[in-house]
């Protein structure tokens, strides 16, 4: 019994090795492919295009939603990610890098992140590890989007990061970055909503009075952001 104990206890550890292993490889293989076709002057998908004109638009001082026209029809997205990679475009020039810098860096924070929940969650970092590499190997099987010139990474990032604050928050402040992290997701993409209301829905009725400023945050923010869009 001691003898096959052992034996059990050493693939046990050799398993534990080779996922773990396998699970840093993907991350690191990601991230390879990412820097890689970082700097490819052409469209890696066909929507990148239409998020290089929209930072044009932006660019050049044209309102980003406007009525279609045979030269221009805007994108249904909110603004944010638009504004951030024309931004970074003050530094880059432009063109679709720093679009995928907005990505690509949001992908890196999102699998921070999973690693941090997971890892708060089980208390095991090697649990963490494993999340975040099982997310980095779902890179090819889910469309290779993680990186592209498209709004859907960095709206992941600030959906994990209000999720990450709201399973733990336990002070006001904590409820306020909740509200802030999906607002900014919203103005994003849209989609957000769909995990950020059942969560706050949940939040306002556990925990009451503190959620309010969860609530008040986020309603704050998209009603006044909503105000000023429909203004411009």
């Amino acid at each position: 019994i001691g003898l096959n104990g052992m034996l059990f206890s050493r693939c046990a550890s050799g398993m534990k090795a080779a996922l773990g292993a396998g699970a840093a490889l993907y991350l690191l293989v990601y991230m390879g492919v990412a820097v890689a076709r970082l700097t490819y002057p052409f469209e890696l998908e066909w929507m990148e295009g239409g998020s290089l004109v929209q930072m044009r638009r932006i660019l050049d001082g044209k309102p980003l939603y406007a009525p279609p026209t045979i030269e221009f029809v805007p994108y249904i997205y909110p603004p944010l990610y638009f504004y951030g990679a024309a931004l970074i475009s003050c530094v880059t020039g432009f063109g679709f890098v720093p679009l995928r810098i907005v990505s690509f860096a949001a992908s890196l924070g999102c699998f921070g992140l999973i690693f941090l929940i997971v890892k708060r969650e089980t208390g095991a970092w090697f649990a963490g590890v494993m999340a975040s590499g099982l997310f980095a190997a779902t890179f090819e099987l889910s469309g290779a989007w993680f990186d592209l010139a498209r709004v859907d990474s960095l709206c992941l990032l600030l959906t994990l990061a209000g999720l990450y604050w709201a399973r733990w928050a336990d002070s006001r402040i904590h409820f306020a970055r909740t509200g802030l992290c999906f607002a900014l997701a919203w103005f994003t993409k849209q989609t957000a909503l769909l995990i950020a209301l059942p969560c706050m829905a949940y939040s306002g009725f556990a925990k009451r009075r503190r959620a309010l400023w969860l609530l008040g945050v986020f309603g704050l923010l998209t009603a006044g952001g909503m105000q000023m869009l429909d203004a411009a």
